[in-house]
């Protein structure tokens, strides 16, 4: 990062990260997303009756499709994990689209991430379904995806591309297609990277070997990433940031807090 952008994004970290407290995350599985935007400074909104799997027919016996309407409406950032299966993930978004974002109130700004970065079992028609749910999303607010290198080159040969090695050329590719507002990916080798549609980024990790798990790093990235957007960061500091605080989880094995990220940006 220059001094510049450094300078730029320790800016805009102290003059914005103060409006996370009055944003709320809505999480559709039990993964690590609302917990690291707690972290963050903003509020999880609880829902009844939610295991891990939980399709949203489940969820509206449980707590009732008014209630659950009116907790989704007060959502900033929705997240669709595939870390508890894509059926599941694909079951939850056409939910969302065909029953509940038809009834509920209309938002300035809501944001959504199809993070398909850690899920347990790739197969090629479900992933597709879930592609999709993104595609049909965007029209209702800002979608970023989030890949893993595998699941990158499953998206790039779903839409008929062959996956190549470059990695700025399968993200384009499949942002393009979908037409999302961005699409990251986490390599196993440390490499971070975001296509928008302004430019593709990308940076290699610091002392990263994650070969074997990855952990929490990926979910640091991309909810840092979709963070930085809710809270209007200047789009050219968003990437850096998002990698300094998954670089910063990895260092502390905790979430970072935004002082912690902006201690890590000036040390580094």
């Amino acid at each position: 990062m220059s001094k510049k952008l450094q300078q730029m994004a320790l800016d805009e970290l102290g003059i914005k990260s103060g409006r996370m407290r009055d944003l709320r995350v809505m999480a559709g599985s039990e993964s690590t997303h609302a917990e690291i935007f707690k972290g963050l400074g903003g509020q999880r909104l609880e829902i009844e009756a939610m295991g891990r799997e939980s399709r949203l027919e489940t969820i509206f016996e449980g707590m009732g499709e008014g209630r659950f309407l009116d907790a989704f409406s007060r959502a900033d950032w929705v997240v669709l994990s595939g870390e508890s299966g894509l059926e599941n993930l694909a079951d939850w978004g056409f939910a969302l689209l065909e029953k509940v974002l038809p009834n509920a109130f209309p938002r300035d700004k809501r944001h959504f991430l199809v993070d398909l970065s850690r899920i347990p079992k790739l197969e090629g028609g479900p992933m597709a379904k879930a592609m999709e749910v993104a595609r049909r999303l965007q029209a209702h607010g800002e979608v970023a995806m989030g890949f893993s290198g595998t699941t990158l080159n499953s998206a790039v040969e779903i839409i008929g591309g062959e996956g190549q090695s470059h990695m700025e050329h399968n993200l384009r590719s499949v942002r393009e297609h979908f037409g999302t507002g961005s699409c990251g990916v986490f390599l196993s080798d440390g490499t971070y990277g975001i296509a928008t549609e302004k430019d593709i980024l990308t940076q290699d990790g610091r002392n990263i070997n994650t070969e074997k798990e990855p952990g929490k790093i990926p979910d640091v990235f991309f909810t840092t990433f979709c963070a930085t957007g809710l809270i209007d960061i200047r789009h050219e500091c968003r990437f850096p940031i998002a990698v300094a605080a998954a670089e910063c989880q990895l260092s502390a094995k905790s979430n970072p807090s935004w002082v912690e990220i902006d201690a890590y940006i000036r040390q580094n």
